[in-house]
């Protein structure tokens, strides 16, 4: 259990399993516990997870505290009542851009619980899966007496949300008027009582601009249930409005590129919509591609935060959509294997980058990607209108044309705000980091065209902790006859390294046809550190492979965590297949030239050895020395190594093929 005080920030962390035990106020703030008086406390891009209250807040406790919750995740937290985070007194709440998935109260308020004296806004927060045997399956405000409350709900979606009794996403109760705008409830579930959302006790509601589908409750209440004392002051459910009839068309039909794709896109990795759903409430959306290893969207994306804030009064709205990876390798970060991941990393960017505008995650066969950027000069921003039509498409890096744009289509006044208000991201754009244990090999892409290919991971028991990259040059892609490379990258989603106390990783290749040599093989043994995350890499000489079919590689790895607690033996399988890839992206080193701030610790040329001896180096480093050779070649290694310098290159070896 972590305790706050006043006047402080807690940014970044994971606070797991706590416990809290005990009655009433012993069984509060598994996670955190903020006392009686506690101001000013910011908590922001920190991951509660598997905490445990006896009473109320798993995740967080508050008790007549002022207290503003960014970017944080509140995952399988349980507890009395708000499993996830629950207020009491005079407490002051503002939370933004934070989820809240599979918590569970065995009373009320799945996910949150708000009691008598709060003060809350909340938006563009998710609820999902969160679960309550008694009501209020993500969100309890029940406010007794005459205690004054407050509650502004905005933006918000609430998803697969249960509650046993009342209620599947919101119950309200008390004498007082919370307001909910443009939220979507979908697919919530109330037993005994409302699907979405009940009112009860002289609660008088604002609930407007809202979306309900699929919601399941008791007779008459799939969505909204009120009892006799409570009201609902203002519903409009989002629906289209019918189509003006218009006389004359003025204006040229729009082609189809023009218009917004009808494409899925993920809110979260259980759930897709479809981009038009976005259109349904407001007149405009700006959708920005993005992700953490795009120096241009790093470099420029504050831009895009301060063109937000700018227009936050505007009937416009913002959302980034985290697709495929532009530059792997970079900041560490590789090609996520399923949406899980893809959706790791878009909460790793709001950490790093503390952006206010809400992440949705492309779908894993790149809907969004394929049909925004469809060849367009790399466009990236793009403005639609309601009606489907695109207003404007542009790139990251011309932020001007951008705010043009925006300032043309909305009648709010071209804002002023400075793009360095938002704080600035805690990520480089380019973050390589030379090899220090490993030797790494360098492409020279002007020369050595290689391209990435298409991979598919078989299924496993356990997570791909290390994540292949495989890549041919053009003749391998043309004729069936070139080369190889193989890299194994440590995903650091994960937070394991390599085991180097056991075996190094072993690949073993299998060919439907043709030679790719060496077949079987082991990375380099590291001596002197217990375990590090540098990659593992091979190139491979292939001759007449059936370019129709895909190679099979089976790996065999050792992993760790760093503190070396937590140990895994792996064993996992690949398909690769021999084309390229147009959403694998292009690594720095080998796609894309990269001049090093300072000299590699090792560097490697491939073609150094001749195919015929590949299987010799033994240590992976991509020379041949003396002591890794044998009989005749043992022998005459004075008389070949014609330059002197320890090694058999595969001009060397050439030569001595030809006179002997």
């Amino acid at each position: 259990m972590v305790t706050g005080a006043s006047d402080c920030l807690l940014d970044g962390f994971t606070i797991a399993k706590g416990n809290a035990n005990g009655l009433a106020g012993k069984g509060v703030g598994a996670g955190l516990l903020l006392p009686k008086g506690t101001r000013h406390f910011v908590l922001a891009n920190c991951t509660f997870e598997k905490n445990s209250a006896s009473w109320q807040g798993g995740g967080v406790f508050a008790e007549n505290t002022s207290l503003a919750i960014t970017n944080c995740m509140f995952f399988s937290n349980t507890a009395n009542s708000g499993a996830g985070l629950a207020t009491k007194g005079d407490t002051v709440l503002r939370m933004v851009n934070t989820f809240f998935s599979s918590n569970f109260s065995s009373q009320s308020g799945g996910a949150i619980e708000l009691q008598s004296g709060i003060e809350a806004f909340i938006g563009g927060c998710n609820f999902m899966y969160n679960r309550s045997e008694g009501s209020g399956g993500a969100v309890s405000m029940q406010i007794t007496g005459t205690h004054p409350a407050q509650l502004e709900l905005i933006d918000s979606l609430f998803n697969g949300n249960i509650a046993e009794k009342n209620a599947g996403a919101i119950l309200f109760s008390g004498k007082f008027q919370p307001i909910v705008s443009r939220c979507s409830f979908i697919q919530n579930v109330g037993k005994q009582g409302a699907g979405a959302i009940a009112t009860a006790s002289d609660v008088s509601a604002v609930i407007e601009e809202c979306v309900f589908k699929k919601n399941k409750g008791m007779p008459r209440q799939e969505d909204i249930g009120t009892d006799e004392s409570s009201e609902i002051a203002d519903r409009r459910e989002a629906t289209p409005e019918p189509e003006p009839v218009v006389e004359e068309q003025d204006e040229v039909p729009p082609t189809p590129q023009s218009m917004l794709p009808e494409v899925h896109v993920h809110r979260d990795p259980d759930s897709t919509i479809l981009l038009s759903e976005l259109l349904a409430e407001q007149a405009y959306c700006v959708l920005v591609l993005g992700e953490l290893t795009d120096p241009d969207f790093i470099e420029n994306y504050r831009e895009i935060e301060s063109a937000a804030r700018s227009y936050d009064s505007a009937d416009i709205r913002f959302f980034y959509i985290y697709h495929y990876l532009s530059h792997p390798e970079n900041n560490g970060y590789l090609q996520p294997f399923h949406i899980f991941e893809r959706a790791r990393q878009a909460q790793l960017a709001g950490q790093l980058l503390r952006n206010r505008i809400p992440w949705l995650l492309d779908t894993m066969d790149n809907q969004a990607a394929k049909a925004l950027e469809h060849a367009e000069d790399n466009h990236s921003i793009f403005i639609y209108s309601a009606d489907g039509r695109q207003r404007f498409s542009g790139t990251i890096t011309d932020t001007a044309a951008f705010r043009k744009a925006l300032g043309n289509l909305s009648d709010a006044p071209d804002p002023t705000t400075d793009p360095a208000t938002p704080l600035p991201p805690k990520i480089k754009p380019i973050n390589l980091k030379p090899a220090e244990v490993v030797n790494r090999i360098q492409f020279h892409p002007a020369t050595d065209a290689f391209l990435p290919l298409k991979i598919s991971p078989k299924k496993s028991r356990s997570p791909y902790y290390v994540k292949l990259r495989a890549e041919a040059n053009h003749a391998l892609l043309k004729s069936g006859n070139g080369k190889v490379y193989l890299g194994f990258h440590v995903d650091p989603l994960y937070n394991m390294e390599w085991n180097n106390k056991k075996d190094p990783l072993k690949y073993t290749v299998f060919t439907s046809k043709g030679v790719l040599a060496p077949s079987t093989k082991r990375a380099p043994r590291v001596q002197d550190r217990p375990t590090d995350s540098e990659p593992r890499e091979f190139i491979l000489d292939a001759r007449q492979l059936d370019l129709s079919k895909p190679l099979s590689i089976k790996i065999e790895y050792y992993v760790s965590s760093p503190d070396r607690r937590k140990r895994k033996k792996v064993s996992q399988s690949y398909l690769v297949h021999l084309k390229p890839d147009p959403y694998a992206g292009h690594a720095f080193r080998r796609q894309i030239p990269y001049d090093e701030p300072f000299p590699p610790t090792k560097n490697v040329s491939i073609t150094d050895i001749h195919p015929d001896l590949l299987t010799y180096d033994s240590n992976g480093d991509g020379r041949l020395s003396r002591n890794e050779i044998s009989g005749t070649l043992y022998m005459k290694f004075p008389d070949i190594d014609t330059n002197g310098d320890g090694y058999l290159s595969d001009e060397e070896y050439a030569t001595y093929l030809r006179d002997r």
